[in-house]
């Protein structure tokens, strides 16, 4: 694993932090441990958290809730969803 750090801090010219090597070795034992688990649920976006855009004019806001998001009203499991259904056309993040 320290193999695979060094590589991948001298692909982005720079050095970690401890902070950073910690939490990357975490990820990586968690991840050998169940790799399931980097595929399910929005881990980064914390219940209760709001997201506001504005489109067309008109802000749009969406809760994040425990299982995935609300927005007017609605449960949705994806933003990509949402987006979907605000736009009338299919948008990836990606």
């Amino acid at each position: 694993m320290e193999d695979s750090l060094y590589a991948l801090a001298k692909a982005n010219k720079r050095r970690f932090t401890s902070e950073e090597t910690k939490r990357l070795k975490d990820l990586v034992s968690k991840y050998k441990r169940n790799p399931q688990s980097f595929d399910s649920g929005h881990k980064s976006l914390k219940p209760g958290t709001r997201l506001a855009r504005i489109y067309n004019g008109k802000k749009h806001n969406v809760l994040v809730t425990q299982n995935g998001f609300e927005y007017n009203g609605r449960r949705y499991n994806s933003l990509s969803k949402i987006v979907n259904d605000m736009t009338g056309s299919r948008w990836n993040g990606w």
